[in-house]
């Protein structure tokens, strides 16, 4: 077996520069969510002291999902995927602001985190489907 078999196909960011946006904004805005996923849990840990209100933050993603994402799927059908992923990722941008805020005006307010948490939540069940479509219109099978 070749060892280029064993690694990642890694042509389609060579050739096709519109995946390679794709691909890169979608890492950087992972990565940033990743970090926002250790940051919040840590914040309430430290307003807090609660490991139940640190749980919290799972309701607060999960009831936006539940309720909005049934929904995404079919709101991405009906308008412009273009322009909903746009205005998704505005408003995860304006989210991740207003976090950042808030951690640096240190109001020591729970709720905010939690409805941040919830608004950023549903903007990814809503852009989510809509975004997931790209890649097939992008990439030759």
């Amino acid at each position: 077996m070749r060892a280029g078999r064993l690694l990642a196909d890694i042509s389609p960011l060579r050739e096709s520069p519109q995946f390679r946006r794709l691909w890169t904004g979608t890492m950087l805005s992972d990565v940033g969510g990743a970090l926002t996923n250790f940051a919040v849990p840590l914040q309430v840990w430290d307003v807090t002291r609660s490991p139940l209100a640190v749980g919290a933050i799972g309701i607060a993603e999960v009831v936006p999902v539940l309720a909005i994402g049934l929904f995404g799927g079919a709101v991405a059908d009906t308008l412009d995927r273009r322009k909903l992923v746009l205005a998704t990722t505005i408003c995860a941008a304006a989210v991740s602001a207003a976090l950042a805020a808030q951690a640096f005006a240190d109001p020591r307010q729970v709720w905010l985190l939690y409805a941040l948490v919830a608004v950023a939540s549903a903007t990814g069940a809503v852009g989510g489907p809509a975004r997931r479509t790209f890649i097939p219109n992008l990439l030759p099978a």
